[in-house]
Formats: C-alpha cells, sequence, structure tokens
C-alpha cells in the first residue's frame, strides 16, 4: 500500500454507528478484505433485520479500495445505484454507501504533496580540535579540558595554545582561568567518569569487591562462607543460568562448576529415596564450602550424600 487511504463513516439517521473506520488499518493485514453484515462475526455488525448477514465486502485489490455486494437479497446502493452481486467496483474517492437502514459515507485521503527536491549539501564544518582526553590526577603542565569549552582568547593562555607575538605579562594573568577551572575539573570529572562506566559497578565480573555481598542480596544468591573472591564472582555471573535450572541436578553441577571450577557428578543414592550422591575430586575445595553450595542448590526436600575421591 503506497498511500493511506480514507476514512469510513456509518451512521443511522443522525446517529454515529461507531467512531469513523480509517481503511488502511481496517485492511492491513487481511488480503480477503472486511466484511460488514449482521452476522455478530462480522468486521463491522449492523444488526438489522433489513442487513444480510454476508452483506458487503472492503477489499484491496493493487492499491485500489473495492466494494463487492455479497448479499442476494438486500440491496446496496453505491451514491444511490445498486450495485451488482459478488462484482468487485472501485471505491471512489468521495462516496455515500447506503445498506438500509445505515449510511456508510467515505471520504479519502488527499494524496501527499510531491517532495520539494533536496536543498543542496552544507559546507561541511571547521575542523574543531578534540579537547584533551582526561587524566587523573589533572596535569599541571597542560590546560584542563573545561577550558577547550571556552572560546579561543581564553585558550589561548597556555604555552600549548599560545601564538607567536603574545605578551608573556598577559599571558601569565590569563593563565589564571585555566587553573581556576582545574579546580571544578579535579571534582567533577572522577564523578563523571563513574557515571559513564556505572555498568561495571554492577556486575559480578567488574564490580568492586565490596559490592558483592550488595548485588548478592539483590540476586537472592548466597556465598557460602570461605569462597574466593574469583568464586563469588564466577556464582554472581551464573545466577541467571542457575536460576533457570534451580532445583535440578544440572543446576546444582552449575553451581558447584561456577563456584570452584570443580566438575561433580550427581546421581541417586541407590536404597535412599529422595536422596542425591554428590561426587567430587578429594582435597581441591573445603569439604563445608562444598556442603555449603550443595544445601543452596539442590532440590527442595531432597538429602545428599557428599564423597569425595
Amino acid at each position: 500500500m503506497t498511500s493511506p487511504l480514507g476514512e469510513l463513516t456509518i451512521t443511522q439517521g443522525q446517529r454515529l454507528v461507531r467512531p469513523p473506520i480509517a481503511l488502511t488499518v481496517a485492511l492491513l493485514g487481511r488480503p480477503q478484505g472486511f466484511q460488514i453484515g449482521r452476522a455478530p462475526d462480522s468486521d463491522v455488525e449492523l444488526p438489522d433485520q433489513r442487513v444480510s448477514g454476508r452483506h458487503l465486502q472492503i477489499r484491496l485489490v493493487g492499491d485500489r479500495p473495492m466494494l463487492v455486494h455479497l448479499s442476494q437479497s438486500n440491496p446496496t446502493l453505491l451514491d444511490g445505484a445498486p450495485l451488482p452481486a459478488g462484482q468487485p467496483v472501485p471505491l471512489p474517492e468521495r462516496a455515500t454507501l447506503s445498506i438500509p437502514p445505515y449510511s456508510l459515507s467515505y471520504v479519502g485521503y488527499a494524496p501527499a504533496p510531491a517532495a520539494a527536491p533536496p536543498a543542496p549539501p552544507a559546507p561541511p564544518p571547521a575542523p574543531v580540535a578534540a579537547p584533551p582526553a582526561f587524566a587523573w590526577p589533572i596535569p599541571a603542565d597542560r590546560p584542563g579540558r573545561y577550558l577547550a569549552d571556552l572560546p579561543a582568547i581564553y585558550q589561548a593562555s597556555w604555552p600549548q595554545l599560545s601564538r607567536p607575538g603574545d605578551d608573556p605579562a598577559q599571558l601569565e594573568r590569563r593563565r589564571f582561568l585555566g587553573d581556576y577551572l582545574k579546580i571544578f575539573e579535579a571534582i567533577w570529572e572522577p564523578l563523571e567518569q563513574r557515571q559513564d562506566h556505572l555498568d561495571l559497578s554492577l556486575s559480578p565480573r567488574t564490580c568492586p569487591e565490596a559490592m558483592l555481598p550488595l548485588l548478592a542480596r539483590w540476586l537472592g544468591m548466597p556465598l557460602p562462607e570461605g569462597l574466593s573472591v574469583a568464586g563469588q564472582r564466577a556464582l554472581l555471573a551464573a545466577a541467571p543460568q542457575i536460576y533457570a535450572l534451580r532445583g535440578t541436578m544440572a543446576g546444582l553441577q552449575l553451581a558447584i562448576s561456577a563456584a570452584t571450577g570443580l566438575s561433580a557428578t550427581i546421581s541417586e543414592t541407590p536404597g535412599r529415596p529422595f536422596t542425591v550422591t554428590v561426587a567430587l575430586p578429594a582435597g581441591q575445595a573445603p569439604p563445608e564450602l562444598l556442603r555449603a553450595l550443595i544445601r543452596s542448590h539442590k532440590p527442595a526436600h531432597t538429602g545428599y550424600v557428599l564423597e569425595e575421591h
């Protein structure tokens, strides 16, 4: 559909039967069109005995809306003339349809005006020197980044930016502004850098060590006592996958592997229902740490046996 279609308004006497129907929306994704009739499953229901169950269809043929009169007993009038049954008839840009006792008015949208010729491309802007990269602490022998945001006359106070013939005494007086702005840069730049990289403080792989317990509480992922910092980071990073497998042997294996790097063999314990056996290499991790991991991630209401070999 290359251009928008108009609106169809249905009235009965002076009463508006329903809000205007935008045909562009009504016909969207409907290659068979939409139907108007008395049947309750019609796209537009007209509950009157003089209206047939399947009375009128509006559909697209190419880009043109077409009318198809479906009823064999009740008429549809297009600008006062009856429509032939079963034959597609183009819907004019402005038309009045009559399905007694209803009146349907269609008004097409005016075509969009032709696009104006494109304006000639603007000349490229003059190159602007990039501000110096942020460094901490701010070196005393270079201008700060904030000075680069001011007009060039203020930047000429620094030796690196001055021009031949500038008065040294005047430069020294004007250099005060650059040094003064460095006070604000020293305060705000670290905060801006932290804000720009806030995601690093919320990722378990890159956040400060002191942030790990808070992330664990957010995720509801307990950190066993004695677990190394690297193990804490790996366990929290695997939390989405662990939660997807929670209450299964695979979830328990993943938790142990993420926290300790060990591969556990988990099986049901013969003769002991609702009990699993967790087999791990001996001496690779403290037994209390392994038991804490198993208690936190084993299936609920299930006992366990820890075997180290």
